[in-house]
C-alpha cells in the first residue's frame, strides 16, 4: 500500500492541469445538478415564504353594509385567529379598464406586512401616498412616482356594480402618488386585470366614511381544515342573516394558483437535474477514463513488477483524490453562484428575498451525495479498468465481405461499421461512453422539443382550456336579453351566447358556477368528459373539484340553496368558461335551469365568437363604440393563470433542449476524434496493403456515422418517451388532457443534421489523423 500511496501522490505534481480540468468538469455538472434542486426548493416555497414574510390574511371579505353584525359574528367563529377593518373602495381610470381596488386599513398595523420589491412604505400619516402589487404593477403600466388617478364608486353604488357594471362612478376623485411597489401573494394568479392598491390609516380617515365596502382582513387559526371551516360557517351565516351581504374570499385560490405555477417549474427543474446529471456523469466517466488511461504504461510496469491488482487500483485512486476533493467544493460554489436565477416562473414574483440564496439541505446533502456519486464511479473505473491488464485480449473482429479486395467499393464502409459497433479490447469503454453520451444528448433534445411543441399547441388552443371564442362584454343584469339581441343581429358574430357566473353551495364549500346559454349559433362549455349538463338535476364538475371530492361520473353531489339540500347527479367534466375564475378546473357548471335555482351572487357577461373572414380587432372596437362599459381590459379572452404559469416556464425545455444540442455535438466530436485515434495504427496497416487516403477517410467517416445512426435510432424513441411523461405530468397537474404533439419534421431534420454532423467532424479527424505515410504512423504506434 505504501508504493500505491507514493505511485498516487507522485501523479499530483505531474499531471495537476488533468486533476484541475477534471474536476472543473464534474464540479459544473454538480453544481448544474444542485442548483437546480435548490432552485425547485426555493421556487416549490416561495409562496409559503412569501405568506409568512408579509402575515397576508387568509381570507378577505367585502361587506357592503352591517359590519357590525359580521364582526359579531367573526368573534365567535372557532376557526378566525383576528381580523381587521379597512376601507374598501372600488373605482375605474377609464370605462375601458377594470375595476380598481384600494384598500385602506384603519389601524397601523393594517393588512399585514408588505414584502417590498422597490420604493418605500406609505406614510401612514398622508392619504395621497400609496402602495401597489407587483402584478398591479404590470398590469397598469405604474411605477414609483406615477399618481393614481381614479373615479371611484359612490357608497350607495355598492350593491349595484354586480348587478350593473355600466354603473357610472359617482364617488370621490381619488389622487394618490405610488411609492412602493410589493410582492403580494395574490400575484400567484397572473391575472391581467387585477388592480390592488395599498392605502393608509389616513386615507381610511379621510374617505372611509365614502368607501363603497367595508373590507375585512381575516387571519385564521393553525388547526387542519381551518379553511374549510370557515368556509362552511360563512355559507350558514350568509344562509341566516338578511342584513349583512358580503362577499368572501379566501386565499385557497391564490395558494392553488401558485401550486399549479411551482408544479409545472419543478417538474422541469427535476427532469433537468436528472437528465443533465445522467449526461454529466457520462462526461465524467469519458474525462476521468481519459486521465487514468495515461497512467496505462505505469500500470504495465507495476504489474511486471508483480504488484497486485489491489495496489494498482489504489495507486489510481489515490491520484485522483484532489478530483474527489476539488469536485464537490466547485459544485456547491457553482449552485450558490446560479441561485439569484431562481424561483423561475410565476414564482419569481412571490420570492420575498431575491438574490444570493444558500439552502443548507441541498448544498450539504447533495455535496456529500456527489462526493460519493464521484468516488464509486472513480472506483468502478480504476478496479475495472486495471482488470484488462490481467484478462485475455479480446480477438478483433474482422470483416467478410463479398469478393474481398481493398478496392470493392463497400469494403471501407462496412471496416467502418466494424469499427463502430465492435470496438477493440483496448480502451473499449472510451468508446461506448461516448455512444452513450450522445444517444443521452438525443433523447433529451427530443423529449424537450416534444415537450414545447405540445405546450405551443395546448396554449395556442384557448378552447382546450374553456375559452372558445373571441370576446366576452361585461352587462347589465336587467339589460342583458336587449343586449345579447343586438349582438345576435350582428353579421360579423358567428355564435353568440349569455354566460352567466354565481357561486353555489356544493358539498359544505362555495365553488364558482357558470351556465352559457346559447343566443346564436353554436356556443358551449368545453367538456372534458361526460356531456353538458341539461337540467335542473345535472352538473359538471371541473376536474380538479371532481378528483378533491373523490367522485366519478354518475355519482351524485349536494347543493344546498334556501335551507334545502338537493342532490345532483354528475354527467361530466368541464372547464370555466370564464378566464378570471377564482379556482382553475374546480369550478361547476350548470344547466341554466339548474344555475337559476341554486346560484348565489350571480353577474351575466355575454360571449361572442368572430366569423372566420371578420378582422377580430375591428369587430372589437365596434362593439366599443356601442357599448363605451361592456368592452374592457377583461374582454378578450386570455389563459388562465395557471396556464400562463406554464406558458412562462417554456424557455427552460427550450434552453433544455440547446444543452443537449451542445452536449450531443461535444460527444459525437469526441467518438469522431477517438475513433480515428484509436484506429490510427488499423488504418495505418490497411494503407500499408493497398489502401488509398480517401479510402481511409470513408473508413472513419462511415464509422462516425454508423455509430450517430445507432444512437439516433435508441435515442429518438427514448426521447419521446421521456417528452411524452414530462408533458402528461405538467398536464395532469392542470388537470387538462394532454394532447402530446410528436414534431416529426423536427424529429427528422434532428436525425439528418446529426449523421451530416457527425460525418463532417469525421471528415476533420480523418484529415488530421491521414497527414502521416502509413510507415510514419505505425513507427509511432
Amino acid at each position: 500500500m505504501a508504493v500505491a500511496w507514493y505511485v498516487g501522490r507522485a501523479s499530483w505534481r505531474r499531471r495537476w492541469q488533468g486533476i484541475l480540468l477534471l474536476g472543473l468538469v464534474a464540479g459544473i455538472v454538480g453544481g448544474a445538478v444542485l442548483g437546480a434542486l435548490a432552485g425547485a426548493r426555493r421556487t416549490a416555497t416561495a409562496y409559503d415564504r412569501l405568506t409568512n414574510a408579509s402575515q397576508a390574511p387568509h381570507v378577505v371579505m367585502f361587506v357592503l353594509d352591517g359590519y357590525d353584525e359580521v364582526a359579531a359574528w367573526l368573534e365567535d367563529v372557532p376557526s378566525v385567529d383576528h381580523f381587521e377593518r379597512a376601507a374598501g373602495m372600488i373605482g375605474r381610470r377609464s370605462p375601458q379598464q377594470d375595476w380598481y381596488s384600494l384598500d385602506a386599513p384603519y389601524d397601523s398595523v393594517g393588512l399585514g406586512t408588505p414584502v417590498l420589491d422597490r420604493g418605500r412604505l406609505p406614510d401612514p400619516d398622508r392619504a395621497d401616498e400609496v402602495l401597489i402589487t407587483l402584478r398591479t404593477a404590470r398590469n397598469t403600466g405604474l411605477d414609483i412616482g406615477d399618481v393614481l388617478d381614479f373615479h371611484a364608486y359612490a357608497p350607495e353604488q355598492g350593491g349595484l356594480i354586480n348587478d350593473d357594471p355600466w354603473t357610472v362612478p359617482e364617488g370621490p376623485r381619488i389622487r394618490a402618488e405610488v411609492v412602493g411597489i410589493s410582492r403580494d401573494p395574490t400575484d400567484a394568479q397572473l391575472s391581467q386585470t387585477i388592480k390592488i392598491v395599498f392605502g393608509t390609516p389616513a386615507f381610511a380617515k379621510q374617505y372611509g366614511s365614502e368607501a363603497a365596502s367595508d373590507l375585512v382582513a381575516i387571519w385564521l387559526d393553525d388547526t387542519p381544515g381551518a379553511d374549510a371551516a370557515f368556509q362552511r360557517a360563512a355559507a350558514e351565516f350568509a344562509s341566516t342573516s338578511d342584513s349583512a351581504p358580503f362577499n368572501a374570499v379566501s386565499s385557497a385560490a391564490d395558494e392553488d394558483s401558485a401550486d399549479h405555477a411551482s408544479r409545472a417549474v419543478v417538474t422541469g427543474l427535476l427532469i433537468f437535474a436528472l437528465v443533465a446529471g445522467l449526461a454529466g456523469i457520462v462526461t465524467i466517466g469519458q474525462a476521468l477514463r481519459r486521465y487514468l488511461a495515461r497512467a496505462d504504461d505505469q500500470q504495465e510496469v507495476l504489474l511486471a513488477l508483480g504488484t497486485p491488482r489491489a495496489d494498482r487500483a489504489a495507486a489510481q485512486l489515490i491520484s485522483a483524490l484532489p478530483f474527489l476533493v476539488f469536485a464537490p467544493v466547485v459544485a456547491v460554489v457553482l449552485a450558490y453562484a446560479v441561485s439569484p436565477a431562481f424561483p423561475l416562473g410565476a414564482a419569481r414574483s412571490l420570492e420575498p428575498s431575491p438574490g444570493l440564496h444558500a439552502d443548507p439541505l441541498v448544498f450539504v446533502i447533495g455535496g456529500v451525495a456527489w462526493l460519493l456519486l464521484l468516488a464509486l464511479i472513480t472506483f468502478a473505473a480504476v478496479w475495472f479498468g486495471n482488470s484488462r491488464a490481467t484478462s485475455e485480449p479480446r480477438r478483433r473482429a474482422m470483416v467478410r465481405t463479398p469478393g474481398g479486395g481493398a478496392n470493392t467499393a463497400a469494403l471501407p464502409a462496412a471496416i467502418g461499421l466494424t469499427f463502430a459497433l465492435f470496438p477493440g479490447a483496448r480502451r473499449r469503454t472510451l468508446q461506448r461512453t461516448a455512444v452513450f453520451g450522445v444517444i443521452v444528448a438525443i433523447a433529451g433534445a427530443v423529449g424537450s422539443a416534444l415537450f414545447v411543441a405540445s405546450l405551443d399547441d395546448f396554449t395556442a388552443s384557448s378552447e382546450r382550456y374553456g375559452l372558445p371564442y373571441d370576446v366576452t362584454l361585461e352587462m347589465p343584469n336587467g339589460q342583458s336579453r336587449s343586449v345579447l339581441d343586438r349582438l345576435a343581429a350582428n353579421a360579423d358574430l358567428e355564435a353568440v351566447a349569455g354566460a352567466r357566473g354565481g357561486t353555489v353551495e356544493l358539498e359544505g364549500r362555495i365553488v364558482d358556477a357558470y351556465a352559457i346559454a346559447p343566443v346564436k349559433g353554436a356556443m358551449s362549455p368545453t367538456m372534458e368528459s361526460g356531456r353538458v349538463p341539461t337540467g335542473e338535476s345535472e352538473i359538471a364538475l371541473g376536474p380538479k373539484l371532481l378528483d378533491d371530492f373523490g367522485k366519478e361520473l354518475g355519482d351524485t353531489v349536494i347543493v344546498a340553496t334556501d335551507g334545502a339540500e338537493q342532490e345532483l347527479t354528475i354527467v361530466g367534466t368541464a372547464y370555466a368558461p370564464m378566464p378570471e375564475s377564482a379556482g382553475f378546473n374546480s369550478e361547476v357548471v350548470l344547466a341554466p335551469d339548474g344555475f337559476d335555482a341554486y346560484a348565489n351572487d350571480f353577474y351575466v357577461q355575454a360571449i361572442a365568437r368572430v366569423r372566420p373572414a371578420a378582422d377580430v380587432e375591428a369587430v372589437i372596437a365596434d362593439l366599443d363604440d356601442l357599448f363605451p362599459y361592456a368592452v374592457s381590459d377583461e374582454s378578450l379572452p386570455h389563459a388562465p393563470g395557471p396556464v400562463r404559469n406554464i406558458e412562462q416556464v417554456a424557455r427552460l425545455p427550450l434552453a433544455l433542449a440547446l444543452f443537449f444540442v451542445f452536449l450531443g455535438a461535444a460527444a459525437i466530436t469526441h467518438a469522431a476524434f477517438m475513433t480515428a485515434t484509436e484506429r490510427r495504427r488499423d488504418i495505418a496497416v490497411l494503407r500499408s496493403i493497398g489502401f488509398t487516403r480517401r479510402q481511409g477517410m470513408t473508413v472513419i467517416g462511415a464509422a462516425a456515422t454508423s455509430m450517430a445512426l445507432v444512437a439516433a435510432a435508441i435515442g429518438i424513441p427514448l426521447g419521446i418517451l421521456a417528452g411524452r411523461f414530462g408533458w402528461n405530468a405538467v398536464a395532469s397537474g392542470l388537470h387538462v388532457e394532454p394532447g402530446t404533439i410528436v414534431p416529426l419534421l423536427s424529429l427528422l431534420a434532428l436525425a439528418l443534421g446529426l449523421v451530416a454532423f457527425s460525418y463532417l467532424v469525421a471528415m476533420v479527424s480523418a484529415r488530421r489523423s491521414l497527414r502521416s505515410g502509413p510507415g510514419a504512423m505505425l513507427r509511432a504506434e
